[in-house]
């Protein structure tokens, strides 16, 4: 559906609304209204919520051993997007004994944990692998894979966001 005149007025008249009440109100998607917003440049101003003290020193206190799922209900004013920031600029790192737990995460259900995050295998050459996956190894590092170099061995990493 076309974007009328009297649509784009009200875009730039209700720059206090959020996208999913314009959506409503104009009868369209709200990722559409999102877009069209953006492309004509009347987006809303994003809304920076300071940090106060108490809340970084309960970021200095679990962040190092929770994740950002979970230190967004201790903060819910910001997001976990903006706490991952917030302990990147503060340089909050995760805990040694976070990060070998990290692998025993659960997928779906509870019974079901996922038991080796990491496999090192030092003897594993590419000269092991079958085409098939050979094929998938070189897809996959045109995708979210990554390989890196730690004292002359060749690590590859696999990566995936909360998203």
């Amino acid at each position: 559906m076309k974007w009328s005149v009297e649509d784009i007025e009200i875009l730039k008249n209700n720059m206090h609304k959020t996208d999913a009440e314009l959506a409503i109100e104009l009868n369209r998607k709200e990722n559409s209204v999102k877009c069209k917003r953006i492309k004509l440049g009347y987006f809303k101003k994003s809304h920076v919520i300071p940090w106060t003290e108490d809340e970084i020193n309960i970021l200095k206190e679990h962040a190092a051993n929770s994740y950002a799922k979970d230190l967004k209900k201790l903060l819910p004013r910001h997001s976990e997007d903006g706490i991952m920031h917030k302990c990147k600029r503060l340089k909050i790192h995760k805990s040694k004994e976070f990060m070998s737990a990290h692998g025993k995460m659960y997928i779906g259900r509870p019974d079901r944990i996922i038991k080796h995050f990491y496999k090192l295998d030092q003897s594993f050459t590419i000269d092991d692998l079958d085409n098939e996956t050979y094929q998938i190894l070189i897809g996959s590092l045109l995708g979210d894979v990554g390989i890196t170099w730690r004292h002359s061995l060749a690590l590859y990493k696999e990566t995936h966001g909360s998203k």
